[in-house]
């Protein structure tokens, strides 16, 4: 038995090597705020969303990919998998082992989802016909709707400031034309 962090100051008493530990600890996280110390040490039994199948190619893949491109630098990776009909977690992996770190890259890592957001824009863009892989845009500087100072950037820098297909954008990784 090890204590565990599952909170800014709550530990837990987990055996020492147990399955999803970053998803474990992440329903403890969630139980522990919403019902407190005592609730959840009083016999609780929990069922969760966690896909066991899933859960083992979650990890697998994750350790794979980082012995992959550890030439390259890769020393961590996170990937949660979603239901898409119900939005339930089916697997959750928050970085390379949990018994070294802790840190749920998942749930506590603060980072911005650059380009991997492109996926959702035009989904709902091409979902709602407002646009398909030939709409066109113009390849301009785009401010910000609530900081008119602030300028969505692409990769390159660059603007060619003509018409840019929806299609030609997504090969280039040029930002600015999907949030337009």
């Amino acid at each position: 038995i090890r204590d565990y962090k599952v909170t800014g100051v709550q530990t837990c008493a987990l055996p020492i090597y147990f399955k999803a530990p970053y998803f474990v600890t992440y329903v403890l996280r969630q139980l522990f705020n919403k019902y407190g110390t005592d609730f959840v040490y009083s016999g609780l039994k929990v069922e969760t969303t966690l896909n066991w199948n899933m859960q083992q190619w979650a990890d697998q893949t994750i350790q794979k990919g980082l012995d992959r491109d550890a030439g390259i630098g890769a020393n961590q990776g996170a990937l949660v998998s979603l239901d898409n009909r119900t939005g339930y977690i089916r697997a959750m992996v928050g970085g390379r082992n949990f018994y070294t770190d802790q840190f749920n890259a998942v749930t506590q890592g603060k980072r911005q989802p650059g380009s991997t957001f492109k996926l959702f824009d035009y989904t709902a863009a091409f979902d709602t016909d407002n646009a398909d892989l030939y709409t066109t845009f113009v390849d301009e500087p785009i401010a910000y709707p609530n900081n008119p100072d602030k300028i969505v950037k692409n990769d390159s820098g660059g603007y060619s400031y003509g018409r840019v297909s929806d299609r030609k954008s997504t090969r280039l990784n040029s930002s600015h034309l999907e949030i337009s």
